[in-house]
């Protein structure tokens, strides 16, 4: 199981498919299920895009502002109609490169054309942590977590708890995003950000 989902999250095409359905699979409703499903159609159609596709392979290489380029000119010909997935891939490279409040813009479009977004909501709350701004972090995390708890998002809870000074609700959630059936769920900055965070209040 955790090798085929490192071999979908090495593209962020297939990855995004991936969490879509995974949401699907989740979605407590046959009604919600219908909703989401048939509001999610025409984003596949951006994933079958050459440049989308491109734009896909130049981020796993590191050419961000190659990316970038891709994704500006994909949602400027589509205009009004670009769909949600291009704003958030676009959020995900600026992420990517730690331009945390272009990466915001780019979630916040997205998460207006998909209310139930919640990786969108995740991702913001993730911004507005490395921007400082825990509040909010906490915020976007709650209302990430009320659709779909993932450990990303309990990753980010602990890390909130840190900042916190709640060290026990902070190492109960990061041990807990670390162990073995969720580990393969985190980045690898998220992952470092916790056994950083960690080892800091072990210390204490």
């Amino acid at each position: 199981m955790e090798k085929s989902y490192f071999i979908l999250t090495k593209s962020p095409v297939y990855l995004a498919a991936f969490l879509i359905l995974c949401q699907l699979l989740l979605t407590p409703t046959l009604a919600e299920t219908k909703k989401d499903l048939l509001g999610r159609v025409s984003d596949c159609t951006a994933w079958q895009t050459e440049p989308y596709m491109q734009a896909g392979k130049l981020r796993e290489k590191g050419d961000c502002q190659s990316a970038l380029r891709l994704y500006d000119a994909a949602i400027a010909k589509a205009g009004p109609e670009a769909e949600s997935s291009l704003f958030y891939q676009r959020g995900e490279t600026y992420f990517q490169m730690k331009n945390y409040q272009r990466a915001l813009e780019n979630y916040s479009i997205a998460l207006s054309k998909h209310s139930d977004d919640y990786l969108a909501n995740l991702q913001m709350a993730f911004c507005w942590y490395k921007l400082g701004d825990y509040k909010k972090a906490r915020i976007d995390l709650r209302d990430s977590q009320r659709i779909c708890p993932t450990p990303s998002a309990q990753c980010l809870n602990g890390l909130l708890f840190a900042q916190e000074s709640k060290s026990k609700e902070a190492l109960a959630n990061l041990k807990a995003c670390l162990a073995k059936d969720s580990v393969s769920y985190l980045t690898e900055d998220q992952q470092n950000e916790a056994k950083k965070t960690i080892a800091l209040l072990e210390r204490k």
